[in-house]
């Protein structure tokens, strides 16, 4: 075996010293090979980072601010918006969004709640587990806001994967607009592809008791 290097080295000197310009023009070309030939690194997946602790002053501009920045579609307010979600159905009833790191309800509350019970709601799934999780919790609208979607399917702005029963959703956050009493909240309708700010009555004895129902999908965050 030494005798056969010996060999290979002897015929690789001659060769370089009556053939100089072929040696120097093939050495760049087996570097460019084995530079190409290593493992190239992978980036981490980005996510998108959303609030998740709720608003008591969130006003119109802020909203819409929002949308712009995420590039969330909004049928009034970015109807040019085209976020792109990566969804994966876990098969347990969840929906991952490994755009945003969220985990949905692929469905959500059985019927409208009030404001008041869908919180109650929440708290149920925490006690229970609902698929192995205590953290659940109402979404913000900015989080809401992440699966609208332009194009129409089933008749609602929302992925296929989701039920279609869920049209319009509580959000955890509060709005306002001049001259109003602060007791509006935001709400996103999967049926008109938009946020929208449910004025509430003004009566201060109604502060706690918002008589308007809407459903309530839970989710969570997964990092």
């Amino acid at each position: 075996m030494r005798k056969f290097c010996f060999c290979l080295v002897s015929v690789f000197l001659l060769f370089s010293f009556y053939f100089p310009n072929t040696v120097a023009a093939f050495i760049p070309f087996m570097e460019e090979t084995e530079t190409q030939t290593e493992s190239p690194t992978t980036k981490p997946y980005a996510k998108l980072s959303l609030r998740k602790e709720p608003k008591k002053m969130l006003g119109e501009k802020a909203v819409r601010t929002m949308l712009k920045k995420h590039d969330f579609y909004d049928r009034w307010w970015n109807p040019n918006g085209s976020f792109d979600n990566d969804f994966v159905d876990d098969g347990d009833g969840t929906v991952t969004d490994r755009a945003t790191g969220l985990m949905w309800q692929k469905d959500g509350s059985p019927k409208p709640l009030t404001l008041k019970r869908s919180t109650y709601y929440i708290s149920s799934l925490n006690d229970k587990r609902f698929m192995g999780y205590s953290d659940w919790r109402m979404p913000t609208v900015e989080e809401l806001a992440s699966l609208i979607r332009g194009n129409v399917k089933r008749g609602l702005h929302i992925n296929p994967l989701f039920t279609t029963k869920r049209k319009p959703c509580w959000s955890s956050d509060r709005g306002y607009v001049e001259d109003r009493y602060m007791k509006d909240v935001w709400i996103v309708s999967f049926v008109e592809g938009r946020i929208v700010l449910q004025m509430m009555d003004n009566d201060p004895r109604m502060i706690f008791g918002y008589p308007d129902t809407y459903y309530v999908r839970g989710v969570r965050s997964t990092r």
